[in-house]
Protein backbone atom coordinates (compact mmCIF):
# COMPACT_ATOMS: atom_id res chain seq x y z
CA UNK A 1 0.00 0.00 0.00
CA UNK A 2 2.05 2.97 1.09
CA UNK A 3 5.79 3.34 1.32
CA UNK A 4 7.39 6.15 3.07
CA UNK A 5 9.56 6.69 5.96
CA UNK A 6 7.49 8.72 8.12
CA UNK A 7 10.09 11.44 7.76
CA UNK A 8 8.49 11.70 4.29
CA UNK A 9 11.73 10.97 2.53
CA UNK A 10 9.87 8.55 0.28
CA UNK A 11 6.15 7.69 0.02
CA UNK A 12 7.28 4.14 -0.82
CA UNK A 13 7.80 2.86 2.73
CA UNK A 14 4.39 4.07 3.90
CA UNK A 15 2.78 2.24 0.97
CA UNK A 16 4.59 -0.96 1.89
CA UNK A 17 3.74 -0.64 5.56
CA UNK A 18 0.02 -0.01 5.09
CA UNK A 19 -0.21 -2.74 2.46
CA UNK A 20 1.33 -5.23 4.85
CA UNK A 21 -1.31 -4.51 7.44
CA UNK A 22 -4.40 -4.11 5.26
CA UNK A 23 -3.90 -7.33 3.33
CA UNK A 24 -2.88 -9.66 6.12
CA UNK A 25 -4.71 -12.97 6.65
CA UNK A 26 -3.73 -16.27 8.20
CA UNK A 27 -3.98 -19.89 9.20
CA UNK A 28 -5.01 -20.29 12.78
CA UNK A 29 -2.98 -22.03 15.44
CA UNK A 30 -5.57 -21.63 18.17
CA UNK A 31 -8.86 -19.88 17.63
CA UNK A 32 -11.53 -19.40 20.30
CA UNK A 33 -14.28 -21.94 19.73
CA UNK A 34 -16.97 -19.29 20.03
CA UNK A 35 -15.42 -17.35 17.15
CA UNK A 36 -14.54 -20.40 15.06
CA UNK A 37 -18.01 -21.91 15.25
CA UNK A 38 -19.72 -18.79 13.88
CA UNK A 39 -17.12 -17.21 11.62
CA UNK A 40 -18.18 -18.91 8.39
CA UNK A 41 -21.87 -18.06 8.79
CA UNK A 42 -21.81 -14.62 10.35
CA UNK A 43 -24.25 -11.92 9.40
CA UNK A 44 -22.12 -8.76 9.53
CA UNK A 45 -25.16 -6.54 9.98
CA UNK A 46 -26.12 -8.44 13.11
CA UNK A 47 -22.52 -8.69 14.29
CA UNK A 48 -21.40 -5.11 13.65
CA UNK A 49 -24.39 -3.06 12.60
CA UNK A 50 -24.23 -1.03 9.36
CA UNK A 51 -20.84 0.62 9.96
CA UNK A 52 -17.34 -0.21 11.15
CA UNK A 53 -14.92 2.69 11.61
CA UNK A 54 -11.24 2.77 12.56
CA UNK A 55 -8.99 5.79 12.90
CA UNK A 56 -5.46 5.12 11.67
CA UNK A 57 -2.49 6.42 13.69
CA UNK A 58 1.23 6.69 13.23
CA UNK A 59 3.60 8.10 15.84
CA UNK A 60 0.55 9.26 17.76
CA UNK A 61 -0.84 11.26 14.85
CA UNK A 62 -4.08 10.42 13.09
CA UNK A 63 -3.24 9.94 9.40
CA UNK A 64 -6.41 8.39 8.01
CA UNK A 65 -9.58 6.40 8.46
CA UNK A 66 -10.82 2.92 7.52
CA UNK A 67 -14.61 2.72 7.07
CA UNK A 68 -16.71 -0.35 6.19
CA UNK A 69 -20.43 -0.17 5.45
CA UNK A 70 -22.74 -3.21 5.30
CA UNK A 71 -26.12 -3.45 3.58
CA UNK A 72 -28.48 -6.09 2.27
CA UNK A 73 -29.14 -6.54 -1.42
CA UNK A 74 -31.83 -9.18 -1.81
CA UNK A 75 -30.47 -12.40 -0.33
CA UNK A 76 -26.88 -11.12 -0.44
CA UNK A 77 -24.84 -8.90 1.87
CA UNK A 78 -22.69 -6.13 0.43
CA UNK A 79 -19.60 -4.81 2.25
CA UNK A 80 -18.03 -1.59 0.99
CA UNK A 81 -14.68 -0.40 2.32
CA UNK A 82 -12.99 2.97 2.03
CA UNK A 83 -9.52 3.54 3.46
CA UNK A 84 -7.90 6.91 2.94
CA UNK A 85 -4.67 8.48 4.11
CA UNK A 86 -3.43 12.02 3.66
CA UNK A 87 0.04 13.02 4.79
CA UNK A 88 0.57 16.71 5.33
CA UNK A 89 3.64 18.84 5.97
CA UNK A 90 3.08 22.44 7.03
CA UNK A 91 -0.61 22.14 6.08
CA UNK A 92 0.27 20.96 2.55
CA UNK A 93 -0.76 17.47 1.42
CA UNK A 94 2.40 15.70 0.26
CA UNK A 95 0.97 12.22 -0.15
CA UNK A 96 -2.48 10.68 -0.68
CA UNK A 97 -3.65 7.08 -0.64
CA UNK A 98 -7.15 5.77 -1.28
CA UNK A 99 -8.32 2.15 -1.23
CA UNK A 100 -11.91 1.14 -1.97
CA UNK A 101 -13.52 -2.28 -2.30
CA UNK A 102 -16.97 -3.71 -2.94
CA UNK A 103 -17.67 -7.26 -1.70
CA UNK A 104 -20.78 -9.35 -2.28
CA UNK A 105 -21.45 -12.35 0.01
CA UNK A 106 -24.21 -14.97 -0.09
CA UNK A 107 -24.72 -17.92 2.26
CA UNK A 108 -21.34 -17.28 3.85
CA UNK A 109 -19.48 -17.35 0.52
CA UNK A 110 -17.74 -14.58 -1.37
CA UNK A 111 -19.55 -14.07 -4.68
CA UNK A 112 -17.57 -11.14 -6.05
CA UNK A 113 -15.11 -8.44 -5.06
CA UNK A 114 -13.87 -5.34 -6.86
CA UNK A 115 -11.02 -3.32 -5.34
CA UNK A 116 -9.28 -0.18 -6.49
CA UNK A 117 -6.14 1.42 -5.06
CA UNK A 118 -5.03 4.95 -5.86
CA UNK A 119 -1.52 5.20 -4.50
CA UNK A 120 -0.76 8.89 -5.01
CA UNK A 121 -1.85 8.61 -8.64
CA UNK A 122 -0.68 5.03 -9.23
CA UNK A 123 -3.87 3.02 -9.92
CA UNK A 124 -4.33 -0.72 -9.32
CA UNK A 125 -7.58 -2.63 -9.78
CA UNK A 126 -8.48 -6.26 -9.04
CA UNK A 127 -11.64 -8.22 -9.70
CA UNK A 128 -12.74 -11.45 -8.04
CA UNK A 129 -15.68 -13.51 -9.29
CA UNK A 130 -17.10 -16.91 -8.41
CA UNK A 131 -17.26 -19.72 -10.95
CA UNK A 132 -18.85 -22.73 -9.32
CA UNK A 133 -16.59 -23.90 -6.49
CA UNK A 134 -13.68 -21.64 -7.50
CA UNK A 135 -12.83 -17.96 -7.43
CA UNK A 136 -11.22 -16.18 -10.35
CA UNK A 137 -8.82 -13.41 -9.31
CA UNK A 138 -7.97 -10.91 -12.06
CA UNK A 139 -5.32 -8.21 -11.88
CA UNK A 140 -4.84 -6.63 -15.28
CA UNK A 141 -4.06 -9.43 -17.73
CA UNK A 142 -3.16 -11.87 -14.95
CA UNK A 143 -5.83 -14.33 -13.82
CA UNK A 144 -5.50 -16.92 -11.03
CA UNK A 145 -8.01 -19.53 -9.91
CA UNK A 146 -8.28 -20.39 -6.21
CA UNK A 147 -10.48 -22.51 -3.99
CA UNK A 148 -13.91 -20.93 -3.56
CA UNK A 149 -13.49 -20.90 0.24
CA UNK A 150 -10.48 -18.55 0.06
CA UNK A 151 -11.02 -15.32 2.01
CA UNK A 152 -10.07 -11.81 0.88
CA UNK A 153 -7.90 -9.73 3.17
CA UNK A 154 -10.59 -7.34 4.35
CA UNK A 155 -10.41 -8.49 8.01
CA UNK A 156 -14.00 -8.03 9.13
CA UNK A 157 -14.80 -11.75 8.69
CA UNK A 158 -12.96 -13.75 11.36
CA UNK A 159 -13.37 -16.86 9.21
CA UNK A 160 -10.08 -15.84 7.58
CA UNK A 161 -8.34 -17.09 10.72
CA UNK A 162 -8.82 -20.64 9.51
CA UNK A 163 -7.08 -20.02 6.19
CA UNK A 164 -3.65 -20.91 4.85
CA UNK A 165 -4.05 -18.82 1.70
CA UNK A 166 -5.71 -15.44 1.24
CA UNK A 167 -6.56 -13.18 -1.68
CA UNK A 168 -4.47 -10.03 -1.44
CA UNK A 169 -6.98 -7.29 -2.23
CA UNK A 170 -4.23 -4.77 -2.99
CA UNK A 171 -2.03 -6.73 -5.39
CA UNK A 172 -4.40 -9.46 -6.53
CA UNK A 173 -1.85 -12.09 -5.48
CA UNK A 174 -2.49 -15.26 -3.49
CA UNK A 175 -0.53 -15.13 -0.21
CA UNK A 176 0.55 -18.00 2.02
CA UNK A 177 0.02 -17.12 5.67
CA UNK A 178 -0.02 -18.48 9.21
CA UNK A 179 -1.00 -17.07 12.59
CA UNK A 180 -0.18 -17.44 16.26
CA UNK A 181 -2.63 -16.92 19.07
CA UNK A 182 -1.00 -14.64 21.64
CA UNK A 183 -3.78 -14.98 24.18
CA UNK A 184 -6.30 -12.73 25.87
CA UNK A 185 -6.00 -8.96 25.84
CA UNK A 186 -8.02 -5.91 26.82
CA UNK A 187 -8.68 -3.43 24.01
CA UNK A 188 -10.13 0.08 24.30
CA UNK A 189 -12.76 0.59 21.60
CA UNK A 190 -14.42 3.95 21.29
CA UNK A 191 -13.69 4.77 24.92
CA UNK A 192 -14.91 1.45 26.35
CA UNK A 193 -12.91 -1.65 27.22
CA UNK A 194 -13.65 -5.08 25.82
CA UNK A 195 -11.92 -8.44 26.05
CA UNK A 196 -10.24 -9.76 22.91
CA UNK A 197 -7.89 -12.38 21.53
CA UNK A 198 -4.62 -11.17 20.06
CA UNK A 199 -3.27 -12.81 16.88
CA UNK A 200 0.07 -12.35 15.15
CA UNK A 201 0.13 -13.01 11.40
CA UNK A 202 3.26 -14.38 9.76
CA UNK A 203 4.33 -15.85 6.43
CA UNK A 204 3.95 -13.73 3.29
CA UNK A 205 2.20 -11.06 5.37
CA UNK A 206 2.85 -9.77 8.87
CA UNK A 207 0.54 -7.88 11.17
CA UNK A 208 -1.30 -8.10 14.48
CA UNK A 209 -5.08 -8.19 14.86
CA UNK A 210 -7.54 -8.43 17.73
CA UNK A 211 -11.02 -10.00 17.69
CA UNK A 212 -13.53 -9.97 20.52
CA UNK A 213 -15.33 -13.09 21.77
CA UNK A 214 -18.08 -12.71 19.15
CA UNK A 215 -15.56 -12.51 16.31
CA UNK A 216 -15.65 -8.75 15.77
CA UNK A 217 -12.48 -7.18 14.38
CA UNK A 218 -11.60 -4.44 16.89
CA UNK A 219 -7.92 -3.53 16.45
CA UNK A 220 -4.94 -3.87 14.13
CA UNK A 221 -1.27 -2.92 14.31
CA UNK A 222 1.75 -3.42 12.06
CA UNK A 223 5.25 -1.95 11.69
CA UNK A 224 6.29 0.49 9.02
CA UNK A 225 9.52 -0.14 7.16
CA UNK A 226 11.21 2.44 9.37
CA UNK A 227 10.14 0.50 12.48
CA UNK A 228 7.38 2.85 13.59
CA UNK A 229 3.99 1.31 14.31
CA UNK A 230 0.80 1.94 12.38
CA UNK A 231 -2.28 1.28 14.47
CA UNK A 232 -5.98 0.93 13.73
CA UNK A 233 -8.04 2.20 16.69
CA UNK A 234 -11.70 1.29 16.76
CA UNK A 235 -14.13 4.18 16.73
CA UNK A 236 -17.17 2.04 15.95
CA UNK A 237 -16.86 -1.74 15.64
CA UNK A 238 -20.17 -3.16 16.73
CA UNK A 239 -22.00 -3.62 20.03
CA UNK A 240 -20.23 -4.91 23.09
CA UNK A 241 -20.40 -8.73 23.43
CA UNK A 242 -23.80 -9.79 24.71
CA UNK A 243 -25.52 -6.66 23.34
CA UNK A 244 -27.68 -6.90 20.23
CA UNK A 245 -26.83 -4.64 17.30
CA UNK A 246 -29.03 -1.57 17.43
CA UNK A 247 -29.26 -1.65 21.23
CA UNK A 248 -27.55 0.76 23.57
CA UNK A 249 -24.09 -0.66 23.94
CA UNK A 250 -22.11 0.31 20.85
CA UNK A 251 -18.65 1.79 21.42
CA UNK A 252 -19.79 5.30 20.58
CA UNK A 253 -22.93 5.10 22.72
CA UNK A 254 -21.06 3.70 25.72
CA UNK A 255 -18.43 6.42 25.43
CA UNK A 256 -21.15 9.07 25.37
CA UNK A 257 -22.77 7.66 28.51
CA UNK A 258 -19.59 7.71 30.57
CA UNK A 259 -19.51 10.52 33.16
CA UNK A 260 -17.32 13.45 32.29
CA UNK A 261 -13.87 13.14 33.82
CA UNK A 262 -13.75 9.30 33.70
Amino acid sequence: MIKEKYEFKSPASLRTALCAGLIAGATVVAMPQSVSARANTIDPLQLYGPDVVFDVYRKGDRVGQHHITFRRDGDAVVAETRFDVKIKVLALTVYEYLYTSHERWKNGQLISLNARTDDDGDITEINVSRTGYALSVKNGSKVEMVNGQTYPTTHWNAGVLGSTKVINTITGGINNVRIENKGASTVVTGGAERQATHYVYQGDLQTEVWYDAAGRWIKMRFPGTDGTMIEYRCVQCGPMPGVRSGSIGTDTEIARQRPQGD
